[in-house]
């Protein structure tokens, strides 16, 4: 997939509207992508930003559910 089509379901992502295929592919893409980044966050930094992907992820699923 090129980098525009990643961008262009990221803002699909960020205004909710992605089907539960596409949300899967970003979730993969994602984990894939960021283990080619090293960290330096601290444990309370990754905690906090893993708790805020998953109440985003949370809300989206909820949406498609109703």
């Amino acid at each position: 997939m090129q980098q525009t089509d990643i961008e262009l379901l990221l803002k699909k992502y960020q205004a909710g509207e992605c089907t539960p295929d596409e949300i899967a592919f970003l979730e993969s893409w994602y984990a894939q992508w960021n283990q080619k980044i090293p960290l330096s966050l601290s444990d309370d930094q990754l905690a906090e930003d893993l708790r805020l992907i998953s109440s985003n992820i949370e809300s989206l699923h909820e949406r498609w559910r109703a």
